[in-house]
């Protein structure tokens, strides 16, 4: 079964458009070469941020990504936002979890 959709909605805050083409299929490789130009445009958005000043312009770069990420997965696949939310919900507290005193 191909769960590929051939198009995604994305929230207003990103296009006035409805719907966008998605890309085709990825393999491994393709998706690690486009995640790392990502992760690429959002240092540089944090640039363009902490150049306006702004008090933590790469935590403020990252949370809108997570934020846009888990908005467009809703609107496209309800069922796994939530799967996606609960994961990342542990593993930040995983990640972030405070050692327990001495």
């Amino acid at each position: 079964m191909d769960d590929h959709l051939p198009f995604i909605r994305l929230p207003l805050s990103l296009s006035d458009e409805g719907n966008v083409v998605a890309s085709t299929a990825l393999d491994d490789d393709e998706f690690k070469t486009h995640k790392v130009q990502f992760i690429q445009a959002v240092f540089g958005y944090g640039a363009f941020l902490q150049a306006r000043g702004r008090q933590s312009p790469l935590s403020d770069a990252f949370l809108a990504v997570f934020v846009g990420l888990l908005e467009v997965l809703e609107l496209n696949a309800p069922g796994e936002a939530e799967q996606c939310r609960s994961h990342l919900q542990l593993l930040l507290e995983r990640v972030f979890a405070k050692p327990d005193p001495v």
